[in-house]
């Protein structure tokens, strides 16, 4: 039953998730952000962004954090109902699992000409609803044989933070700044992309990258698994829903690289703006929390945690109006703390909020009671 209801939810936020781009094709350079949004620029070195997606998704839902770009494929993505916490230019990271060639009816296997046939109907019916609800829009690119909203997925080769999206978000990443040489890098992510990109970090310490912003990061899937719906799942059902996510996820590794380990090691070079919701139900807002956690108990002083009250997994800045204010000026205060392009407008607005991002371990705890597990202790050293 439980893995039932896993698997259901699961797919749901999965499919929603699905818009995105960029590692394994060429970096197209892009105008620069005009000044009229990104008003402030502290250092004369022009800033670029490297976004990572979401599980199942790509660069197309890099639109909720930026309002208008043209994608790696040349289609032009709008998504009005976002926020603008992103900049340009800026590149995406493709994942393993992501196939992002348009489908074809001239294929000599059947069953995917008949899979390919019915994403070509699907497709318009999915950007309308997405452009009814959420304000989402794609102008297609006919010239280029790959799209970032109407792609192919393969889960065999899917993987949640480990071996090859390190890997897939390493070559992104040598691909941006040989795009940009003369550009500071921001790194920006949620759930599966920003835990990849917490062990980007940790593991290569890229020196172009002057801040990360992560949104709904998890520490492990395990800590996803204890406080999935709820708590108190005996062993035998969290058994069940790691082996469910073991048969979904293909590469998936049990014993492998997680944001936890990386905790350990992670220096203290690189800002870091760590943003959860209380209300994610997929992605508990405990791992975002032991993360923070442990690294200030390192003794971190640039790592900060935002704290949303009613956003939903994977959508925190589109879920509810007044998370949305706070997340975006909020980001645009980091940015300003670090000497990063802004607005100034939202950053002078966002400051109150900001100066909150770094509770004391004791207070956070008492501030938000959430429910807690083995996995949620930090040790004492």
């Amino acid at each position: 039953m439980f893995a039932h209801r896993f698997f259901i939810i699961f797919s749901v936020l999965a499919c929603f998730t699905a818009c995105h781009k960029k590692s394994h094709f060429p970096v197209k350079p892009e105008l620069p952000q005009l000044p009229a949004f990104f008003d402030t620029r502290p250092s004369e070195k022009p800033v670029s962004y490297l976004y990572a997606p979401g599980f199942k998704a790509t660069e197309a839902a890099m639109g909720r954090y930026c309002p208008s770009y043209t994608a790696v494929t040349g289609e032009k993505i709008t998504w009005k109902s976002g926020g603008h916490v992103i900049g340009q230019p800026h590149s995406a990271v493709v994942f393993p699992e992501i196939d992002l060639r348009k489908p074809t009816h001239f294929t000599l296997n059947p069953i995917t000409a008949i899979i390919n046939a019915l994403r070509q109907d699907l497709a318009p019916l999915g950007q309308r609803l997405m452009q009814d609800t959420l304000n989402f829009t794609v102008e297609d690119n006919p010239d280029s044989p790959l799209s970032v909203v109407n792609y192919s997925l393969r889960l065999s080769k899917a993987n949640l933070s480990q071996k090859r999206d390190i890997k897939a978000l390493h070559q992104a990443y040598a691909k941006h700044i040989a795009a940009y040489p003369e550009h500071d890098v921001i790194l920006y992510g949620d759930s599966r992309g920003a835990a990849t990109i917490f062990n980007f970090i940790a593991l290569h310490q890229p020196t172009c990258v002057k801040a990360a912003v992560l949104e709904g990061i998890f520490d492990t899937i395990p800590h996803i698994i204890k406080h999935f719906l709820y708590t108190d799942k005996k062993p035998c059902e969290e058994k069940r829903l790691h082996s469910l996510v073991k048969f979904i996820v293909g590469s998936y590794k049990e014993q492998g690289m997680s944001p936890r380990i990386c905790a350990e090691i992670i220096t203290d070079d690189i800002p870091l703006l760590i943003v959860i919701s209380l209300k994610d139900e997929l992605v508990a807002p405990q791992s975002g929390v032991y993360l923070y956690s442990r690294l200030r108990q390192r003794g971190h002083q640039n790592v900060h945690l935002l704290v949303l009250k009613q956003s939903k997994h994977p959508s925190y800045i589109i879920s509810d109006p007044d998370d949305k204010k706070a997340y975006e000026s909020t980001v645009h205060a980091f940015y300003k703390q670090y000497n990063l392009p802004h607005n100034s407008a939202l950053a002078e607005r966002g400051q109150q909020s900001f100066e909150g991002t770094q509770p004391t371990i004791e207070l956070l705890a008492q501030t938000h009671q959430l429910p807690r597990c083995h996995l949620c202790e930090v040790k004492s050293e």
